[in-house]
């Protein structure tokens, strides 16, 4: 139904590229030999918040990024977006998940921009797994659907860690404007009553 290739787009700490190969190291070597890979890599936004939350086994349990289930108005995440095949997206949905591996299914995009289907994932006792549990449909780039993970879960707000900051910082470049890290910062810090 969508062929080989899809965009996956990250907001968080995969917009670093060296972070984004510890799960796809030969990346995208077998698709363009030695031409220039950076067709397989765009940098776009999204209609969606980005909020801080959960804790992470990875990032020592710090909260990470995610954005919002849905469209939200007025809302813009900084993202990059790397070209995958489906299987190279499920072995970033294992990853992500701390979870066994998620074998592919067309069924697993949501056909329409905004939409978006939740994965079987369950945290199995540990709130740090299954987090990434939703596929989200962020649009169509050449001609190839675009989708990013997030979840549907609620999941406690809290503030990463100078770290995890710092990678996603780093990731983004000069992409994000002045404030825009801590203004997701400041939405997920629990207020105090």
């Amino acid at each position: 139904m969508y062929g080989d290739e899809l965009w996956y787009v990250s907001f968080g700490s995969n917009t670093s590229e060296s972070r984004f190969r510890k799960y796809l190291p030969d990346w995208p070597a077998a698709k363009c030999g030695a031409h220039d890979y950076r067709r397989f890599r765009r940098d776009l936004t999204i209609p969606h918040q980005l909020y801080f939350a959960g804790a992470s086994a990875v990032w020592e349990d710090s909260s990470v990024a995610f954005v919002s289930l849905r469209p939200d108005p007025g809302s813009v995440a900084y993202c990059r977006a790397y070209r995958v095949t489906p299987g190279e997206f499920c072995r970033v949905i294992t990853g992500e998940n701390g979870a066994p591996a998620v074998p592919w299914s067309d069924d697993m995009i949501p056909p329409d921009h905004g939409g978006y289907t939740e994965l079987p994932l369950h945290p199995d006792g540990d709130p740090r797994r299954g987090k990434y549990n939703a596929i989200v449909r962020v649009g169509t780039v050449d001609g190839l659907p675009a989708v990013t993970l997030t979840t549907a879960r609620q999941l406690a707000r809290n503030a990463p860690s100078a770290r995890y900051l710092a990678t996603v910082a780093a990731g983004l470049g000069g992409l994000a404007p002045d404030g825009y890290l801590a203004g997701a910062v400041q939405r997920s810090t629990p207020i105090a009553v």
